[in-house]
C-alpha cells in the first residue's frame, strides 16, 4: 500500500511527463466565457479619454465659488453651468461636478442649490484613465475568462479573444457485461450509465465528449478501439478493466502500449485507476463503478483536463457543517459523497456510506469532501466540500 502514490503525487508525476500539443483559436468575446485564455491582453484605450462625470448632475466652474456661494439663480444653462450625467464628458470651460440630488431647475434659467459646503476643483469628475488605462492588463495567458474579464476586453478595444482549444475527450465503455441504456436487463447484465455520467458533468465545464459504443472484453478489440479512438482524441478515458479480474485486459494493455503507466491511487473509491501516456495523449483507465468513476473525474480528470489548457481546475469550495462522523479509509484517503443542503442559513453536509443504496446517493449527492487516511470529523463540526453541481438545496 505504501507504494501507491498519493492523488498529488500521481498527477504531478504525470505532469512531468506530459506535455500538452493543443493549439489554439480566436472566438468572438460573446462566446468566451469560461474559455481559458491563450495570451495575455493589454487596454487599447484609455477610459475615459479625456475625464468625464462621476454621477448625475451639472457640471460647473470651481472658480464661481472662489468667494463663497454665488447667486445661481441668476445662472444661465451652458454659460455658467450644464447638464453632466454619469459617465458624460462636458465642455472644458467647466472643471466640477455637482450631484443631481442638490440642484433644484428654476422655471426661468437659474438653478438653486442645496450645499453644505462650497465645491471644489474636481469633485465630482472621474480623471481621464481613471476606468481605464492604456496597457492595463485586462487578463493573463491561462486566466479563465468571466463576464467581468471579457467587458473588460471590450472596453479595452477587442472584439475577438484567442482561446486554447478544448481537449477532444472520448469515452470508450468496455465489458461484456454491459447494455446499453434502453435495453432490457438480463442476469449478468449490467446497464452502462457512466458515459452519461462522464458527458453531462465534462460538459459543465465546457468539454465535447464523443462517447464510443460499449467495447467487449476481447484483446484484439479492444486494442483496436484504443488505438482508433486516439486518432480523434485529445483526452481518452477507457472505463473498466482496471483491477484484477479474468476479462481485465484494459491495464495490461495500456502498460504494454504506453510511454508513461501508473496503476493504483491512494484514495478510495478509484484505487485501481490508471494514468498512462499513448502517443504522448493521456489515456486514463477509470474503474468500472459508479462511485469510483465520480471520484477519479472530481480529483484526477478534471484537473487534468484543465491542465491540457494551461489553467488550474477551478472549483467550488465552502465550508459545510457534518451531520455525522466521518474518517479516512485506513490507509487511504477517502472521496466522501455527501448531500449538501441549506438550513436556517446554514449549508449542512450528509455523508453517504457504501451501504447506502445507489439510488439514494444519485438522488441527493451534490458535493463531495475527501479525507486523509488520518483524519476523522465529528459531527458537528465544520469541514471544506466542493460542489458537484451548482445547486444547495
Amino acid at each position: 500500500m505504501d507504494k501507491l502514490p498519493t492523488r498529488n503525487k500521481l498527477l504531478h508525476h504525470f505532469y512531468e511527463h506530459w506535455r500538452p500539443q493543443l493549439g489554439t483559436e480566436t472566438i468572438p468575446i460573446d462566446e468566451a466565457e469560461g474559455r481559458i485564455c491563450a495570451k495575455s491582453y493589454q487596454s487599447g484605450n484609455q477610459i475615459p479619454l479625456v475625464r468625464s462625470s462621476a454621477f448625475d448632475g451639472i457640471a460647473v466652474k470651481s472658480a464661481s465659488f472662489s468667494d463663497g456661494m454665488p447667486d445661481t439663480s441668476v445662472w444661465i444653462k451652458d454659460q455658467d453651468f450644464c447638464r453632466a450625467d454619469t459617465g458624460d464628458d462636458f465642455p472644458d470651460e467647466f472643471d466640477t461636478v455637482i450631484r443631481i440630488e442638490a440642484v433644484t431647475f428654476l422655471p426661468e434659467s437659474g438653478v438653486k442649490l442645496d450645499l453644505s459646503k462650497e465645491p471644489v476643483p474636481g469633485e465630482g469628475v472621474r480623471t481621464s484613465g481613471s476606468f481605464m488605462s492604456k496597457n492595463d492588463e485586462l487578463v493573463k495567458e491561462g486566466d479563465i475568462l468571466t463576464p467581468l474579464s471579457l467587458t473588460s476586453l471590450l472596453a479595452g478595444g477587442y472584439t475577438t479573444v484567442e482561446v486554447k482549444a478544448r481537449p477532444r475527450v472520448v469515452f470508450l465503455p468496455t465489458g461484456s457485461e454491459l447494455i446499453k441504456p434502453g435495453t432490457p436487463l438480463t442476469r449478468g447484465k449490467n446497464i452502462e450509465t457512466n458515459g452519461s455520467l462522464i458527458k453531462m458533468i465534462m460538459s459543465k465545464w465546457g468539454a465535447d465528449v464523443t462517447c464510443l459504443p460499449i467495447c467487449y472484453d476481447n484483446h484484439d478489440s479492444l486494442r483496436n478501439a484504443i488505438f482508433t479512438a486516439l486518432d480523434s482524441a485529445d483526452i481518452l478515458i477507457v472505463n473498466g478493466g482496471s483491477s484484477k479480474g479474468n476479462e481485465d485486459f484494459t491495464v495490461h494493455l495500456l502498460e504494454k502500449e504506453s510511454s508513461f503507466f501508473t496503476h493504483g491511487v491512494r484514495c478510495v473509491p478509484g484505487r485501481p485507476a490508471v494514468f498512462s501516456l499513448i502517443q504522448d495523449k493521456p489515456v486514463i483507465n477509470l474503474p468500472g463503478p459508479p462511485a469510483a468513476a465520480l471520484a477519479v473525474l472530481s480529483w484526477g480528470i478534471k484537473d487534468l483536463y484543465y491542465h491540457a489548457m494551461g489553467s488550474d481546475a477551478p472549483h467550488s469550495y465552502q465550508e459545510v457543517i457534518l451531520t455525522e462522523t466521518v474518517s479516512g479509509a485506513g490507509p487511504f484517503d477517502l472521496y466522501q459523497r455527501l448531500f449538501l443542503y441549506k438550513k436556517d442559513g446554514q449549508i449542512y453536509g450528509k455523508p453517504f456510506s457504501m451501504k447506502d443504496s445507489n439510488a439514494e446517493v444519485n438522488q441527493y449527492c451534490n458535493g463531495y469532501t475527501i479525507l486523509h487516511s488520518d483524519q476523522s470529523y465529528l459531527a458537528g463540526s465544520p469541514i471544506l466540500a466542493d460542489r458537484l453541481f451548482s445547486s444547495v438545496r
